[in-house]
């Protein structure tokens, strides 16, 4: 069933490298055997700064580990300095999401009346009011945002925590929750909006609580970060 189709894809999880590398070979339909890993991690500053302080500096010692395992460099790049901000693409990918799943869903919604989570039903009311020029308006930011990581090395992704901040307890209130969400929403919407290839292993914790570190490569470049997945 559709969400939004200009977002809607295929994601596995495995519990190790070599079955989701099996599962995307089948998708994909090639073998990533001989798929050369990033020799370049990039850590952009914007991206480190959407997430909490100390999710930040534990994700920056874990990407130099990481490249360390794979024989490649982690530096700093400046590819998103001139891009939209963090905060302006998640916007524009809530834009654009909201309004397609109002097209798929609006109609249902109206006439059903389902009973749905506050957070839910709350971007749903927002999604109903918007209109084709509120998608024209967030349209040049996820182009800026795409064209930022599509001039991405072949060699190179971008190394970032999962999520901005660790996962909130059952106990957390309204607003650690949406700030746990806006955070996580800010760096998964990066990808999303380029419509790039992208990882995320089991290598970042904070607190003891899982944080996750992601990889994004240029389009195409999949099987790449299934090799690194599988190496590190």
């Amino acid at each position: 069933m559709p969400l939004a189709q200009t977002f809607d894809t295929v994601g596995v999880l495995a519990d190790r490298p070599e079955r989701l590398q099996r599962a995307a070979e089948v998708l994909l339909g090639e073998t990533g055997a001989s798929a050369p890993t990033p020799s370049r991690l990039l850590l952009a500053p914007p991206l480190l700064s959407a997430a909490e302080p100390e999710v930040a500096e534990a994700a920056t010692a874990v990407a130099h580990e990481l490249a360390r395992r794979l024989g490649a460099e982690a530096v700093e790049t400046d590819l998103l300095d001139q891009a939209p901000s963090p905060e302006d693409w998640m916007s524009a990918f809530n834009v654009l999401q909201g309004a397609q799943v109002w097209r798929n869903y609006g109609e249902w919604v109206e006439s059903a009346g389902p009973s749905l989570g506050p957070d839910i039903a709350a971007r749903l009311e927002r999604a109903a009011r918007l209109g084709s020029k509120d998608v024209k308006a967030v349209e040049p930011v996820a182009r800026a945002v795409a064209d930022a990581v599509a001039r991405l090395g072949p060699n190179e992704a971008l190394v970032l925590p999962t999520t901005g901040t660790p996962p909130p307890g059952r106990d957390a209130d309204a607003e650690e929750r949406e700030r746990a969400r806006v955070s996580a929403g800010q760096l998964t919407s990066l990808a999303t909006l380029a419509g790039a290839p992208t990882i995320s292993m089991p290598l970042l914790s904070v607190g003891g609580l899982p944080v996750g570190l992601s990889l994004v490569g240029p389009p195409g470049a999949d099987l790449a970060l299934l090799a690194a997945a599988s190496a590190a």
